[in-house]
């Protein structure tokens, strides 16, 4: 007797989000999306990515907005204020099942008391059964509500999980140098998935040393030496901040995007805002630039 699962209902709901929040679909919507993903929340309250995918949704709606005419019941300013307590609840999900599967791993072992290559086991272990989980790292997901707000430093702990207080410790061209690599980099990708700011994240940030994950009980001294000792002194090494930035082009090419959806040229509208995202000057100007001239 052949045995049929029962579809997931929430999964359903949140597929269908996805493709209600794709612009390049007929049944491009907004507005409907966003009561998918709310549905699809109810049914699975424990579904990081379901949280992680509404929030990257708000964010994204004063783009979408410019290309495309949109439907939203707020504001378009309100955008990451809306975004912000979802990209926060996906993360405190996720870091919890990481720290349970780290937990269920360790169980009494004294960690430090290994060898190298006994810890390099037990941490293989741990990652496998993180992917075996569908775990992914959206702990650092709140720091672009941050920056589309303008409030660096707490974008730099959303991502670093170091405590209010420990940019005190630091130059602050160190600090400032450390916002300019993340909301740069997180420009010029366009964070239109999470997938593309689990990669900028990691590959950015945690190759440098940083704690992505984070626990909140990060301390600057580590952080400080690995910038002494010339982890971020060479930034254009990677190749993120040598890039043009001019304000008044980056808003002509808005101008025009605009100008080409009201003609229902949106491959043309796409081009136009790609070109505008690669010299616009920071991700705080870029979000209140397009909430501005999309309203």
């Amino acid at each position: 007797m052949r045995l049929f699962r029962k579809p997931d209902e929430a999964e359903q709901h949140f597929k269908q989000a996805r493709r209600y929040a794709d612009p390049d679909r007929k049944e491009f919507d907004l507005r409907q999306a966003i009561e998918e993903f709310r549905q699809a929340i109810t049914l699975k309250p424990e579904e990081a990515g379901y949280y992680a995918e509404l929030g990257l949704t708000y964010l994204r709606v004063p783009e979408l907005a410019v290309i495309r005419q949109v439907d939203v019941p707020f504001w378009l300013r309100e955008s990451a204020n809306r975004a912000l307590p979802e990209l926060e609840k996906a993360a405190a999900i996720s870091e919890h099942v990481a720290r349970r599967i780290e937990d269920e791993v360790l169980g009494a072992i004294d960690y430090q008391s290994l060898t190298l290559t006994e810890q390099e086991e037990v941490a293989l272990k741990i990652d496998n059964k993180l992917k075996e989980s569908g775990w992914e790292p959206y702990s650092g997901l709140p720091a672009l509500s941050h920056l589309c707000l303008g409030e660096h430093e707490k974008a730099i702990r959303a991502v670093t999980g170091f405590k209010e207080g420990w940019e005190e410790s630091l130059p602050k061209e160190n600090v400032s140098l450390i916002f300019n690599v993340m909301q740069l980099q997180s420009q010029s990708d366009g964070w239109r998935s999470v997938d593309g700011i689990d990669k900028y994240f990691g590959m950015h940030l945690g190759s440098l040393g940083v704690s992505i994950a984070g626990d909140g009980e990060g301390e600057p001294g580590d952080f400080a030496e690995l910038i002494e000792a010339g982890g971020w002194t060479d930034a254009t090494a990677l190749g993120i901040l040598d890039q043009e930035q001019s304000p008044e082009e980056a808003r002509e090419h808005l101008q025009q995007v605009v100008t080409y959806r009201n003609l229902g040229k949106y491959k043309d509208a796409d081009i136009e805002l790609q070109q505008a995202r690669q010299i616009a000057p920071d991700l705080a100007w870029w979000y209140r630039t397009l909430c501005e001239l999309a309203s």
